[in-house]
């Protein structure tokens, strides 16, 4: 039996073969200051039957360009590029993109109840939240709450695979699980340099999530995992107590890719 404040609706384009949850997902971002770092928080949750609007690409667009500081992007076209450049002619053909509705609804009221959270990273040269609204969505019909943030380098927009830059990842996220309510759960969840991000800040010890799950990720690389996370000095395996779920590619699609596995 379905509770009356949820519904269940017809899947969006983008969606393929998911099957929605029982809630409808809402969305919202704000701004969170730490210190003298001004960080961009893109939220997903179970939302009330029947509450908020149509959501489409094109407010995704909006609200990623929407912080207008130095080094920022201003075209919301840059949702689909890589990095922080404005987007260029080789993303000219996905204004037809703009106009799909998403998954999720803008002004929606929060459903009741108190759900679990996951906290996302993003990863490099896909530094943009778009690039993970649809698993954000699909997690928010399912009853999580789901919050992330642009990646962004330590002192500005721009970043790359450096330890400060992971540092400035960790970091993010971080702020985000303190912000929020997760007695019901915490599960921290990254793609490519976010994977490694979540694993050091679970490897960190001050935040203890109950799940952590890492997609493409190079935790698999010695030399990513030497430079990037156990040279930290407050990491220790002896912390990654939790479950760690990974997903990658096969060895023989790798090499298939002429990427070899260390």
């Amino acid at each position: 039996t379905v509770p009356s404040d949820l519904v269940i609706f017809n899947e969006p384009p983008m969606w393929g073969e998911l099957d929605f949850g029982p809630y409808s997902p809402g969305f919202a971002t704000d701004w969170l200051l730490d210190g003298n770092r001004r960080g961009q928080r893109w939220t997903w949750f179970p939302a009330k039957k029947g509450t908020g609007e149509a959501l489409y690409v094109r407010d995704y667009g909006a609200a990623y360009v929407s912080g207008r500081y130095p080094g920022w992007p201003t075209d919301p076209r840059a949702i689909y590029a890589t990095g922080y450049d404005e987007p260029g002619d080789a993303e000219k053909f996905e204004d037809r993109l703009f106009d799909l509705k998403v998954g999720a609804r803008k002004n929606a009221r929060p459903a009741r109840g108190r759900f679990p959270l996951v906290v996302l990273g993003q990863g490099f040269g896909f530094e943009s939240p778009f690039h993970q609204h649809v698993l954000a969505e699909y997690l928010a019909s399912w009853g999580y709450r789901v919050v992330t943030a642009p990646l962004t380098g330590a002192t500005g927009p721009k970043t790359d695979v450096s330890p400060a830059a992971l540092a400035a990842e960790v970091g993010d996220l971080a702020l985000l699980a303190s912000r929020e309510p997760h007695e019901s759960g915490l599960a921290l969840v990254g793609y490519d340099l976010g994977g490694m991000a979540v694993v050091a800040l679970a490897g960190g010890g001050l935040t203890k999530p109950d799940l952590v799950v890492g997609i493409d990720t190079g935790l698999m690389s010695e030399k990513l995992t030497g430079d990037l996370i156990t040279s930290r000095g407050d990491f220790a395996w002896t912390n990654l107590t939790m479950p760690y779920v990974h997903f990658t590619r096969t060895a023989a699609e790798n090499a298939a890719r002429n990427l070899p596995e260390s």
